[in-house]
C-alpha cells in the first residue's frame, strides 16, 4: 500500500552511517537498512549481552508501541550473530506498569519464546508481591539503577543498560491513525526513569 522508511545510524567505519530504506512493511525497510549497513555481524559479536531499548507508551500497538515485527527480527539477527544474551526493555511513558502492558499483549513470553528477556525497568513485576512493603520496592528501585552525571544534571540508567556490551535504541518516526507525529527523540528519554 504505502511505503514505510527507515534511518539507520550506526557505523564507526567508512560504510554508510544514515541509510534510508523503503519497503512495504517496517520488517522489510528493517531488514533492507541493516544490509546497506553491511549486516547485523557487523555490530553484534560473539558472545554480546545486547539491550534493546524499545518505545513502549501504552497497551496500543503499532504505531504507538515499536512495530513487534521489527523487534522479533532484530533478537533474531542478534541471536544468529551469536549474541550471548539478549534484553529488551523500555519506561513506559503515563505511568503504566510494564508488567500490566506485558501481561495484556504477552510480551515476557513472546520474547522468552524468541530468546530475548523482557525487562521491567520499572520494577513492576515486584509490585503484587505481598511480601514487600513500600521501603523494600524503594531499596529494589535503587539497587537497579546507577546514578551518572551529565553536565549539570544527575539521572538514573538501569544497570542492565550499563552492563551490556552492545545497546541498540530502536528508534521510530511514524504517524499514528490520528495524524499525531510520534519522533524518536522521545525514545532517548525513555532509557531512563520518567520520575
Amino acid at each position: 500500500m504505502t511505503c514505510e522508511t527507515s534511518f539507520f545510524m550506526l557505523s564507526k567505519s567508512k560504510k554508510p552511517e544514515v541509510v534510508i530504506s523503503k519497503a512495504t512493511t517496517p520488517k522489510e525497510c528493517f531488514i533492507k537498512g541493516i544490509k546497506q549497513l553491511g549486516g547485523i555481524t557487523d555490530y553484534i559479536s560473539e558472545g554480546d549481552h545486547v539491550f534493546i531499548k524499545f518505545n513502549l507508551n501504552l497497551p496500543g500497538g503499532f504505531p504507538v508501541n515499536t512495530n513487534f515485527d521489527v523487534l522479533e527480527t532484530l533478537v533474531i539477527l542478534c541471536k544468529e550473530a551469536g549474541a550471548d544474551k539478549i534484553s529488551i526493555g523500555s519506561f513506559p511513558k503515563r505511568g503504566i506498569p510494564i508488567k500490566i502492558i506485558s501481561d495484556l499483549l504477552n510480551l515476557e513470553e513472546n520474547f522468552k519464546m524468541l530468546g530475548a528477556e523482557l525487562m521491567f525497568l520499572d520494577n513492576s513485576e515486584n509490585f503484587e508481591n505481598k511480601d514487600l512493603n513500600q521501603d523494600n520496592l524503594k531499596k529494589i528501585k535503587y539497587e537497579s539503577l546507577t546514578r551518572i552525571q551529565i553536565n549539570e544534571n544527575e539521572v538514573f540508567i538501569p544497570n542492565i543498560i550499563l552492563n551490556s556490551n552492545k545497546f541498540i535504541s530502536v528508534n521510530q518516526i511514524n504517524v499514528n491513525p490520528l495524524f499525531k507525529l510520534n519522533l524518536s527523540i522521545i525514545n532517548s528519554f525513555s532509557n531512563i526513569p520518567p520520575i
